[in-house]
């Protein structure tokens, strides 16, 4: 979701079918590092990310955007990776550490949202432990901050994801041969036989919940324990956030990933339990101690 994949594309106005065949050959014939690279490289739109877009002719008001007219000499970069896990974090931490010894500079602001393809499994042997996930976050917050412990973190948990899928199942992507091709059917044509994608298997989709549910009680325990060790750093987490107001415009053509509506959502939500909720109230002096 942080490198806007897919966002600019929605359901509120009907994808081609040329679209969905591309969308659904990019998932069939590669390995999962293949698949990823490829999916980035032709659907990802990181200019309408909810965290660093930069796009100005968007509706995203992402969180560099909001800065950047406070601080116009402000600079961003994104190292998410669309379809990585929590496992994946420590290659994204390599990066961010990279840069900043490349560039010389300090990230001073720091999101992460990650969490949402650890679920992503056809079992529940496949889906990563909640003491895993934790695990792999601490690890990669750890790294960041003892480089350099004066920077502020917002951590946003997963969103309510059971509920986007249930609400949006019978929404309609397109149509084909005089029939409806929905939402429910959608996810597992283009992603698999994920537990998640099936609430009709009771035992292993509530399962999911127990997970999702450990996810966020447990990065909220972390996230204390973490203020608690480095003073310097600022912490904010958002443990969990309202789902779209309008599915149809938020959710993307593959009906899992957010559309730029639902960025823009995404970013305003974030935004307003993040730092600085009412920006022109503050002055960006400096952001280092």
């Amino acid at each position: 979701m942080s490198e806007g994949m897919l966002a600019g594309y929605s359901l509120e106005k009907k994808p081609s079918l040329a679209t969905i065949a591309k969308v659904a050959w990019l998932t069939s014939g590669h390995d999962k590092d293949e698949r990823i690279e490829v999916y980035r490289k032709t659907l990802a739109r990181a200019d309408l990310s909810w965290a660093t877009g930069d796009s100005s002719t968007g509706i995203v008001q992402s969180h560099y955007l909001r800065v950047k007219a406070h601080n116009p000499d402000i600079k961003a970069a994104n190292f998410a990776i669309s379809g990585n896990e929590s496992e994946d974090l420590q290659a994204q931490v390599d990066r961010f550490l990279a840069a900043e010894v490349e560039s010389d500079t300090i990230f001073d602001y720091v999101m992460l949202m990650i969490g949402a393809n650890d679920l992503a499994s056809s079992d529940s042997e496949g889906i990563t432990p909640a003491l895993k996930y934790l695990g792999n976050i601490e690890a990669g917050i750890r790294r960041v901050l003892d480089k350099d412990p004066h920077r502020r973190l917002l951590v946003v948990g997963l969103p309510d994801v059971h509920t986007v899928f249930e609400e949006s199942a019978n929404l309609v992507v397109y149509r084909m041969w005089g029939k409806d091709i929905k939402c429910e059917s959608m996810r597992r044509d283009v992603y698999g036989n994920k537990t998640i994608f099936y609430p009709e298997n009771k035992e292993a989709y509530e399962f999911t919940r127990a997970i999702v549910a450990q996810y966020r009680e447990g990065l909220a325990n972390l996230i204390e324990r973490l203020q608690g060790e480095y003073l310097d750093a600022e912490f904010k987490f958002i443990r969990e956030y309202r789902k779209p107001t309008n599915m149809r415009k938020a959710l993307s053509i593959d009906c899992f990933h957010p559309s730029e509506w639902g960025q823009a959502e995404l970013a305003e939500i974030t935004w307003e339990r993040g730092f600085w909720p009412n920006i022109s109230d503050v002055q960006f002096l400096a952001w280092t101690d």
